[in-house]
């Protein structure tokens, strides 16, 4: 028993539609949502990075909502940095070779 949660310091879009709105909006100050499956805590009203559905990281944002109901977690998010491709692609380099 108990109950199951899900930290995230990355805010990743699921699925193709919830990525391309994500890169129609990626201008500071727009906002996003995002579900995901199950319960999910993210940090609230702090920068974190946000990544499309291939983990490409496109910029920074701050959650300013999260609703968590049975099965899945919506949220909220204003875009606070975007970074160009020389960024995302040094960034994600430094993220994907950390795993390893």
């Amino acid at each position: 028993m108990g109950y199951k949660t899900e930290i995230n310091y990355i805010l990743k879009s699921s699925t193709d539609q919830e990525s391309q709105e994500l890169h129609n909006n990626l201008k500071v100050g727009s906002s996003v949502t995002i579900t995901k499956s199950g319960h999910r805590t993210f940090i609230l009203n702090s920068p974190i990075m946000i990544a499309d559905k291939d983990w490409k990281i496109v910029g920074m944002c701050a959650i300013t909502e999260s609703t968590v109901n049975e099965s899945k977690t919506i949220l909220k998010a204003v875009i606070v940095t975007v970074f160009n491709n020389n960024e995302s692609q040094v960034i994600y380099k430094a993220i994907h070779d950390g795993e390893k």
